[in-house]
């Protein structure tokens, strides 16, 4: 008859055995995606569009096979952004959930800004926005990166169109929000290095939504075109219709809920985007959603690709060694079209003018 072996050697066979196990229960278990969104509020077309790229880009990743052996997982939190505390708060929760190391989002700048000292400090998670628009997020720290291009050159796109159309005096409707902080200036320095005039700059409290004295105010500085920084588009065109002004329009910033709002007010104002989705994209966004795909579907499919391929090239779950192998991604062939991205954490697109027409938009032959 065999001896037993002695309980002394069995307690370190058993410690090594359920540290194997539970190695391989982690290997096996879902990778989270966290996706802090705007999805109530003024930005709430933005967000709830990003989480249908998200969820597009995640289904189709586990219908092939998933990432290093494992399913993708979705964790969801309303950042709500153009309330700031608020979208801290959804970065601390998804923060406090220690399985989560990748995530997409915020949605808007005047949320992503309070957050990025909280992301810096941060160094297991690894986020990208689809939408944020201003280098300041993005140069914050090597964590962070966007889908998204800095919003500051199409504004400078947009001056240059309005010189080229033989407009010399610019009003500009902004805010004190930080994002159309940025584009006012950008714009500014552009038109009047060209030449241009500035005649009045409005900046009303970014909730504002009675504008009767700044549509006043920028009529009678007689522009020959009314720059629009202001996420309040919808509204301040009512008001120059309700005054009779019949000014040529610029926007940064369109959605197609805005249009609908304007009640026409918005007909012909001109706008930048960037390139059309690809084609493959919209007909699985079609399938899936029975709609076409909204701003931002594209960039928010893209940065959880991009995660999926640092992941495949790293070959492990470790989020410093994912955030150094997406800084030298360069032709990455996405929803959105081909980009690279560079060292701070941004992509580079040429922006594309379009005007809108009824309820929708139309390319401007010049912007091809």
């Amino acid at each position: 008859m065999p001896r037993s072996t002695p309980l002394k050697y069995l307690i370190p066979l058993l410690t090594v055995a359920l540290a194997i196990s539970s190695a391989l229960s982690a290997e096996s278990a879902d990778l989270k995606i966290g996706a802090m969104l705007c999805l109530s509020g003024e930005c709430a077309e933005w967000g709830a569009n990003s989480l249908r790229g998200i969820e597009l880009a995640i289904a189709e990743t586990n219908q092939n096979g998933g990432v290093l052996g494992r399913k993708l997982k979705l964790v969801v939190e309303d950042s709500h952004d153009d309330v700031p505390s608020r979208a801290v708060s959804a970065f601390r929760k998804l923060n406090e959930d220690r399985g989560i190391h990748y995530l997409v989002g915020p949605t808007w700048t005047v949320g992503a800004m309070p957050m990025a000292p909280l992301i810096a400090a941060s160094k297991e998670i690894v986020v990208i926005s689809p939408s944020v628009g201003v280098k300041e997020f993005n140069e914050s720290a090597p964590n962070i990166l966007n889908t998204w291009p800095h919003d500051d050159k199409a504004t400078i796109q947009l001056a240059q169109y309005a010189i080229s159309q033989g407009w010399r005096r610019a009003a500009i409707f902004g805010s004190q929000d930080p994002f159309v902080k940025v584009q006012s200036d950008a714009f500014q320095a552009e038109f009047t290095k060209l030449g241009g005039l500035i005649t009045t700059r409005v900046e009303p409290l970014p909730s504002s939504r009675d504008l009767k004295a700044e549509a006043l105010r920028v009529r009678a500085s007689t522009p020959d075109v009314i720059f629009f920084s202001n996420y309040q588009v919808d509204v301040f065109a009512k008001e120059l219709q309700r005054i009779n002004c019949q000014v040529p329009r610029l926007s940064i910033l369109m959605e197609k809920e805005r249009v609908k709002a304007a009640q026409g007010a918005l007909e012909n104002t001109i706008f930048a985007l960037y390139a059309e989705p690809t084609a493959a994209f919209k007909d699985a966004f079609r399938l899936r959603y029975r709609q076409e795909p909204g701003i931002t579907a594209d960039t928010a499919y893209d940065a959880v690709m991009l995660f999926v391929r640092a992941l495949r090239d790293v070959g492990r779950d470790d989020a410093p060694m994912v955030a150094a192998r997406l800084h030298t991604l360069k032709d990455f062939r996405g929803a959105s079209g081909i980009f690279s991205v560079d060292s701070k954490g941004a992509v580079d697109k040429l922006p594309v003018l379009w005007a809108v027409h009824g309820l929708d938009y139309r390319k401007l032959e010049a912007s091809r």
